[in-house]
């Protein structure tokens, strides 16, 4: 009996070790991946020779797992195609963990509905993932909020929603230099260009390119100091500034920069650039040939749009003028489908924002008559 009874002891304390084996194993994965985005991989690598000692991980250690190898393949850019395990483990979290957990569960899922294309999705387990966040704690998640922030800009960028891109973006550099991440916090910052551009207020872009720069090159980031100061070259370009172009041009070369993969076409638009410099530079055979290039591999009428009007502008130059009225009327048609498809995309945007909403409103309030018909029957059948 008494052997029986040393047995269970010593086997429970084997278990006891081995579950904390586990956990220092899942921290130091964790630990790995936060080092730099590409030891992600390394990350995986580790969450899979795990994966054999599964049967013995304790319900937190599984949630645990899979919490990080999801926030691993989010690091490596790896889609995501299914909300199954997300789901299991934001709703593990909801009733157990820190609030650093539940902010990281909410941001992850928030990634899951990006990756599958669902906006309203996305953006309700964002804003549930920064409304976890005690920004009066010490030991508050400072990284993961910043992106958090990043990822929102980024899909407001896509809805067209410049104000909102622009206030996601100053939170999430608020939050990067917070978490002592000061090369995030500038590209956060860098990253209001777009708005800007979008909202036509070139000199703001200008500004915010070349502030960015200073600070890059201040901490020793020469190559992003580069491309923040290069992107200024289409904008010198379209106000004829030659030499600001020209230095501002050499500036991207150097920095070998192929486009910002966060957007659709972001290689072609970088190839019209190069262009359009050319073109200015009176250089119009390699105006062509950059040119010619984007409008091979141009996906939207947007940058089709500016793509055939540079050829037109080229073939003006050249005194070809059949061909420049070609491209011109060209370009003249993908503005017009340009327009079309960006109001639909809007509309579509908007739309599933309703819809989400509504189908939202309608459960709640099918959940309080619920509540409301079981509140009744029970006073009906105490007063019977």
């Amino acid at each position: 009996m008494e052997k029986s009874i040393i047995f269970i002891l010593l086997s429970m304390l084997l278990s006891c070790t081995g579950n904390k084996v586990y956990d220092h194993q899942l921290s130091k994965a964790d630990s790995i991946m936060d080092i730099a985005d590409d030891s992600a991989q390394i990350a995986i690598k580790m969450l899979d020779a795990l994966k054999p000692e599964w049967s013995k991980f304790t319900k937190a250690q599984r949630m645990r797992y899979d919490l990080l190898y999801h926030k691993a393949m989010n690091k490596a850019y790896i889609d995501f195609t299914s909300d199954s395990t997300m789901l299991a483990v934001v709703d593990y979290y909801e009733h157990h963990g820190t609030a650093n957990d539940k902010m990281l569960a909410y941001y992850i899922l928030g990634c899951v509905y990006r990756d599958m294309h669902e906006a309203p999705m996305a953006l309700e387990y964002y804003n549930k993932a920064t409304e976890q966040a005690d920004t009066a704690a010490q030991d508050c998640d400072y990284a993961t909020l910043c992106r958090v922030y990043s990822q929102m800009g980024f899909l407001f960028a896509k809805q067209h929603l410049p104000h909102q891109e622009l206030a996601s973006f100053n939170k999430a550099t608020q939050y990067a230099y917070k978490a002592k991440d000061t090369l995030n916090a500038i590209r956060y910052y860098v990253n209001k260009v777009g708005a800007y551009t979008y909202l036509n207020n070139e000199d703001s872009a200008i500004i915010i390119n070349n502030n960015a720069a200073e600070l890059f090159r201040k901490y020793g980031y020469k190559r992003d100091a580069d491309i923040a100061f290069g992107c200024n070259y289409g904008y010198y370009v379209k106000r004829n500034e030659k030499e600001k172009a020209k230095k501002a041009f050499e500036a991207y070369i150097r920095a070998n920069y192929k486009g910002n993969t966060n957007y659709v076409d972001s290689y072609a638009f970088l190839l019209y650039e190069k262009g359009m410099f050319y073109l200015l530079m009176e250089q119009n055979d390699s105006a062509y040939h950059y040119l010619q290039n984007s409008l091979m591999i141009c996906k939207t009428y947007g940058n089709k749009a500016a793509t055939t009007n540079g050829l037109a502008n080229y073939y003006s130059k050249k005194g070809t003028y059949e061909l420049a009225a070609k491209y011109a009327l060209l370009s003249s048609v993908y503005n017009d489908s340009d327009y079309i498809e960006t109001r639909k995309s809007q509309l579509a945007q908007q739309q599933a924002m309703y819809d989400y909403s509504r189908n939202k409103n309608l459960a709640i309030i099918s959940e309080k008559k619920a509540e409301m018909m079981t509140v009744s029957a029970n006073r009906y059948h105490y007063s019977a």
